[in-house]
């Protein structure tokens, strides 16, 4: 089952742009949604590096190079990067995608 947030794209935008204008802080606006942190700080990337269209929930699976996975996990095992900092860098849409990659790098 997924575990989709039922959280609407008018209350996204709203908290975003809240944290970015610093009128409130990701931590505070995630306890008062009842959400992790992090979903607001990557709502907040979304939006920084996709716009309104970001903040979107996605129908469809994004496709990415050999590789762009290559580079991403090569980041992060080397110390280069945090998870976090190299799905922003490479353009992930999100850490989980990243994990995964490396999940199945590091298990072969």
């Amino acid at each position: 089952m997924s575990k989709r947030s039922p959280i609407s794209l008018d209350v996204k935008l709203h908290v975003v742009k809240r944290c970015l204008q610093q009128d409130s802080n990701p931590h505070y606006e995630a306890k008062q949604l009842g959400v992790d942190k992090e979903t607001v700080k990557d709502w907040i990337r979304k939006y920084e590096t996709e716009g309104y269209e970001g903040l979107k929930e996605s129908r469809v699976w994004k496709a990415y190079s050999q590789e762009l996975k290559q580079a991403a996990i090569r980041d992060v095992l080397s110390g280069n990067y945090s998870i976090r900092e190299a799905t922003k860098y490479h353009h992930i849409s999100s850490n989980s995608v990243l994990t995964n990659w490396i999940s199945k790098y590091t298990c072969r």
